[in-house]
């Protein structure tokens, strides 16, 4: 039995939190961002984003929503599409995104909005 099951069959929810990553993307590459040092995903390649809250903050319709299992909580990550550059960070290829490093989060995050975008391209 995974940890996850026992605390659900012992009556205990683990808490669920919500965020927005922006997909910014020019000229077949999308803006990254690092991670604080310090905190979960520390030091990590990322797709700029809000902090993580108990709320989910209403904001336009997605392109992507990925949902993370951590071991202390769960997070429903919404991906809109953004213009401009946010943060300090840098363009990456899309085709060699795995060559950053993000995290399973930010790549699943990544993987679905390049599709979607591709995809809203291809309808225009």
């Amino acid at each position: 039995r995974l940890a996850g099951d026992r605390d659900q069959a012992q009556g205990r929810q683990r808490p669920h939190r919500h965020g927005i990553a922006w997909w910014i993307e020019r000229d077949g590459q999308v803006w990254l961002v690092r991670r604080p040092a310090e905190g979960l995903l520390g030091g990590m390649a990322a797709l700029p984003g809000t902090e993580w809250g108990d709320a989910p903050t209403p904001r336009s319709i997605p392109l992507a929503s990925v949902r993370h299992v951590f071991t202390h909580f769960s997070l429903d990550l919404d991906v809109e599409r953004r213009s401009e550059p946010v943060g300090e960070g840098w363009w990456h290829p899309i085709d060699a995104l795995d060559e950053a490093g993000p995290p399973t989060l930010y790549r699943r995050a990544a993987e679905i909005a390049a599709g979607a975008g591709r995809e809203g391209r291809a309808a225009a």
